[in-house]
């Protein structure tokens, strides 16, 4: 059996809790990059109506039942995908990651994806790990000319894989569902 192509190219990375990353977000590397959120181990995801912490923009809670669609994905450790291509301003990876946890946190109104994460309990215990760009390529043998078209060959691979797209990646068709 050939290896999973996750574990090919996140095997060996650190894994920081969001905890972790909300108080430092200048470990991650400015440049492009696909980053997972992940359960860690014994990790109990138990989904709340609301997020313990008070997101800005309500109506992107999601009214689907979270549980169903996360008992059902064979691989739930994965809980999703994201991309972080070069901005204007230089930054990518570390830019992303922190815009992801400060919305989980109420303090910016601007990530679009990810947002089922905010709606599991003891979220700040999640673990973010992160791979640039061109490691990507080298590992996957690959040649991805953006973060974007490596975020959907992975998200892909991960439906194709396992029947289902990651918790908090709510595809239907590859387009994003629409939120409550």
């Amino acid at each position: 059996m050939t290896e999973d192509i996750f574990e090919k190219i996140f095997k060996n990375r650190k894994r920081y809790s969001i905890k972790e990353l909300y108080n430092n977000c200048n470990i991650v590397p400015k440049e492009r990059g696909i980053y997972l959120v992940e359960c860690p181990e014994n990790f109990k995801v138990v989904f709340s109506d609301y997020p313990e912490r008070e997101l800005k923009i309500k109506k992107y809670f999601y009214a689907e039942d979270l549980a169903d669609k996360y008992n059902r994905t064979l691989n739930n450790k994965i809980l999703y995908i994201g991309k972080a291509d070069i901005r204007k301003n230089g930054a990518a990876l570390n830019e992303r990651i922190e815009e992801l946890i400060k919305y989980g946190y109420g303090k910016v109104p601007n990530h679009k994806g990810g947002k089922a994460i905010w709606q599991i309990q003891n979220n700040e215990q999640l673990l973010v790990c992160w791979e640039t760009l061109d490691e990507i390529n080298r590992k996957w043998n690959k040649t991805f000319d953006t973060a974007k078209s490596a975020e959907r060959a992975l998200i892909d691979y991960f439906y194709n894989k396992y029947n289902e797209y990651p918790l908090a990646n709510m595809e239907e068709q590859g387009k994003y569902k629409k939120h409550l």
